[in-house]
Formats: C-alpha cells, sequence, structure tokens
C-alpha cells in the first residue's frame, strides 16, 4: 500500500475514533498497532524483520535501566539505526516537551541523528544533533486527520515530507540535503526579513547601488518601512499584519473571501476596468475556492482601493504577454460582470497581494459603493 493511500486509512480510523467518541481512549500501545505500525510499514519497513524495525530498541553498550527506543528503523545494509520512534499515545501532544526531548538526548548519545515523534495523528521528525532546540524539525509538524481541510496541508504535500524517511540506500543523503536547504532557506529569510524592518544600513547601500541611485537613500529607507510594516515576511501568498492604515486581515480562509492586488493606474484601467480580469496573480492552489472577489489597490498617485469585483474563475495563467507563464501556482482571475466602485479605501502601499474580507473592505469605504447615500 502506498504511502498516499495508508494516510487516507489512517485519516478515516482516525475520523471514526472520533465520531464514536473513542478518540481519546486509546492506550499507547493500541495507538501503536492501529495507527503507528500501519504508518511506519508505509514507508517500506517490514516490523517482522529485525533488519528492518526494532522495537524496544536499546544500544548494545548500554546496562541497566535505560531509556528503550519505541522502535528503531535501519536502512539497507545498516546494523546501527538511522532513527528512532516516539511513539504516543493518539490524543497525546507531541510538541516539543520534556518526553521529546529526552528522545533526542537518547537518540543523540547513540548517535541515531533523527527522532520521529507521533501519536498516530500528529507527526513530526527532529534532528538530534542541533546544538539548540530551535530549527530541529525536518518538516512543519502536521495532523494526518487535518489533511486536505483548511487547517492542514494537503496530502501530496504529507507524501513528500514522508517520502523522505521511506526505507532507501541513500535516505540518509537525502534527507540531510533536504535539512540543509529548508534551513538556509529560512536562515536567509529570516536575516532578510530583519534587515528589512531595520533598515538595515548594509541593504540601504546595496539597493541605492541597485538602483543606480535614481533614489535617495531616504527613499529607500522609507519604501523599507512601508514593506516591513504591511508585509511581516517577502513571501507572496502570506497573511499580513494589520497596521493601523490598512485593511484587517481574517486568518479563516473561509471568511478571508478578498484577495487585494497591487495595480499600475494604466495597467488597472486597461486590464480591470477595460478587460474584466486580473493577472498574473499567484495563490496557494488550496486557497483557490475561497477567493470570492477580487480588489485592486491602485498605486501612486491615486495610493487607494477604488474598485472590487466577484470572481468568476480562476485559471491558469497563460498570457502570451507575460514572460512566467509556465510558473506554477500562478493564475488570471476573471470577473463575473463589471467591477463595482467603492472607496477609495486608503491602506498602506502594498508590494504584492494580501487577503481581507468583503465586509471588512466596504466597512473601510463607509459601507457603501460610491454614489450610493
Amino acid at each position: 500500500m502506498s504511502i498516499l493511500e495508508r494516510l487516507h486509512e489512517i485519516k478515516k480510523k482516525i475520523q471514526s475514533l472520533r465520531s464514536s467518541g473513542k478518540f481519546g481512549s486509546l492506550n499507547e500501545m493500541q495507538t501503536r498497532k492501529l495507527l503507528i505500525d500501519p504508518l511506519i510499514a508505509s514507508l517500506g519497513y517490514d516490523l517482522d524483520d529485525l533488519e528492518h524495525v526494532c522495537v524496544a530498541w536499546r544500544c548494545e553498550k548500554e546496562r541497566g535501566e535505560q531509556k528503550e527506543a519505541d522502535y528503531a528503523l535501519f536502512l539497507p545494509g545498516k546494523d546501527h539505526p538511522w532513527m528512532i520512534v516516539e511513539a504516543k499515545r493518539l490524543g497525546a501532544d507531541v510538541e516539543f516537551d520534556r518526553t521529546i526531548k529526552q528522545a533526542l538526548m537518547y537518540a543523540f548519545i547513540n548517535q541515531v541523528e533523527w527522532c520521529l515523534v507521533t501519536n498516530g495523528n500528529q507527526v513530526a521528525v527532529y534532528w538530534a544533533y542541533a546544538k539548540g532546540w530551535e530549527d530541529r524539525t525536518l518538516f512543519a509538524p502536521f495532523a494526518i486527520e487535518d489533511l486536505d481541510t483548511p487547517d492542514g496541508i494537503t496530502s501530496q504535500q504529507a507524501v513528500e515530507w514522508l517520502g523522505l524517511l521511506k526505507r532507501e540506500p541513500k535516505a540518509e543523503k537525502k534527507v540531510a540535503e533536504y535539512f540543509k536547504r529548508v534551513h538556509a532557506k529560512e536562515a536567509v529569510f529570516r536575516e532578510l526579513k530583519r534587515m528589512i524592518q531595520g533598515q538595515d544600513s548594509a541593504l540601504v547601500r546595496v539597493l541605492s547601488r541597485a538602483v543606480a541611485h535614481k533614489l535617495t537613500l531616504r527613499e529607500i529607507r522609507e519604501a523599507l518601512r512601508d514593506i516591513s510594516v504591511v508585509c511581516p515576511g517577502i513571501r507572496s501568498d502570506t497573511e499580513l499584519e494589520s497596521p493601523s492604515q490598512a485593511l484587517s486581515p481574517s486568518y479563516d480562509w473561509t471568511k478571508n473571501d478578498t484577495i487585494v492586488c497591487p495595480g499600475w493606474p494604466a495597467n488597472f484601467e486597461e486590464t480591470f476596468l477595460g478587460e474584466k480580469r486580473w493577472y498574473p496573480v499567484r495563490i496557494n492552489p488550496e486557497r483557490k475556492p475561497y477567493v470570492k472577489y477580487i480588489a485592486i489597490y491602485v498605486t501612486s498617485p491615486i495610493s487607494a482601493v477604488t474598485h472590487y469585483g466577484e470572481v468568476a474563475s480562476i485559471e491558469p495563467c497563460r498570457e502570451t504577454d507575460w514572460e512566467y507563464k509556465e510558473c506554477p501556482n500562478v493564475y488570471t482571475i476573471k470577473l463575473k460582470g463589471e467591477p463595482i466602485e467603492i472607496g477609495p479605501v486608503k491602506i498602506q502601499p502594498i508590494q504584492s497581494h494580501m487577503y481581507t474580507s468583503l465586509e471588512e473592505l466596504l466597512r473601510r469605504s463607509g459601507g457603501k459603493k460610491r454614489g450610493e447615500r
């Protein structure tokens, strides 16, 4: 059975346990048999083969009442485990608590790099060799019962992550490379965010050279200030913090029904008002069903949201005049009917799109479309 099929099977079991009121009644051994064993088996490990899995593993050099690993996973041709599994009962928390710290310390002492922690529903993988307690996760912890819901990740994402743990000769190398790549990206992201928010002098000088001194240092600093206020990060598809003059975001996707995109006045006139569409827009595919309206923040000299429209369709962008038309998750949004004039709604300048609710947008426009009394 594939990882995807097994995840769907486990999800159904968890849903059944929850609906029957037995979700919190399973002990650890029952959780292992019903949920954790099938999950480990889906990764290519035969639980009946000691060359694949050792239950209640203890390092041979240990003596006395030392801690045992619930499971130890072995790669082909290896006689020392590369990962241990810390099992908890269904419903128990797998956050980074004292139990997990002990499991990681045990793994570190016994030269096992990775530790999978799960209660059969929540899944997390930690690197035992990290110097501090931060940045240990291989990927974002997730819950199997939340797969393919607004609160969770997609099944395909879970398959991609868990696929890193499959019993393959080069698994250690593959996981190490993935871990370094992801954490390098996060480290660079955090540092760049810090520099933007702090209007770092070195960054200002680099930007000054990049724009060939067309902007003054003061103008660059003001631009960085605006970016740091409106966008807590530089990722294009993210929730926005709400500065005093910005639209208040809703973090519930079912309520967060309006995407606000920046646009130059000429493009706004030609494309949004004239062609009744807008592109290119990068949207998380999971979020598409929740986007019901689109509004345009028209840049200087207007610097406000003046129109919105109801979304008729969100289709892959195939515009011939856009050089990145083959990029994934980039769409053209087509309107249903004519754009509706409101406001103007003054907000902080935005560099990328943001999300809010139509209710909030209309509230900021006085609750009326332009021209209404």
